[in-house]
């Protein structure tokens, strides 16, 4: 089998740069996730080199200032460890992998040191009830009407434990807003169901 065409030319990173009806700075969360998503983690540094050289309000490549490269580069990485919730920890590790090696070694975080996300603390300090609820109460805002429908197939679908799954993911990774918000980590989920033709609810 050849090697396939390339999905993240400028043409396309600058398309949706440029889209009217993304939030600002949402852009690379959605298509760095959208490439994950459909296996393709050797472009996702496309992304990122593209979101830390090009000024979209000029005609010339900018790169931008370090702290703004820092962010996105976080943001970044935000957004594939939450894809995971939505198409699996293989495809997130293989993207967060090729995402490493175009970052800059003083924009990663540390081994063994606390993540900006605070998860560590949470998950040896923060009584696991309250991530777990916190878990439900972002569950609940993103399914609506039909969060209860949609976590009760999942606890009676044959094994409680996929419901169990889906409390633990919510709780401690998709909850978290230290980074994404909740409105990009909406986005982030979007982007990384539409390219596997699934639904849920």
């Amino acid at each position: 089998m050849g090697s396939l065409p390339a999905i993240a030319t400028p043409a396309w990173l600058s398309s949706i740069r440029s889209h009217p009806h993304l939030p600002e700075h949402t852009w690379y969360l959605i298509a760095a996730t959208t490439l994950c998503l459909l296996n393709r983690p050797n472009e996702a540094p496309k992304v990122f080199e593209y979101a830390t050289s090009h000024d979209p309000n000029q005609k010339v490549a900018i790169p931008p200032l370090q702290e703004e490269m820092l962010n996105i580069a976080c943001r970044m990485r935000e957004a594939l460890v939450k894809a995971a919730a939505v198409g699996g920890m293989p495809k997130t590790i293989n993207a967060l992998l090729e995402l490493k090696k175009v970052t800059p070694p003083e924009m990663l975080d540390e081994p063994h040191a606390s993540s900006p996300t605070g998860r560590s603390s949470e998950l040896h300090e923060t009584p696991a009830t309250e991530i777990i609820q916190r878990g439900q109460q972002f569950f609940d805002n993103v399914y609506g009407k039909v969060s209860k429908r949609v976590m009760g197939q999942m606890d009676s679908c044959g094994t409680e434990d996929l419901g169990l799954a889906a409390r633990l993911m919510y709780g401690y990774i998709t909850s978290n807003t230290s980074i994404l918000n909740a409105v990009e980590t909406s986005f982030v989920m979007i982007a990384g169901l539409v390219p596997q033709d699934v639904r849920t609810g």
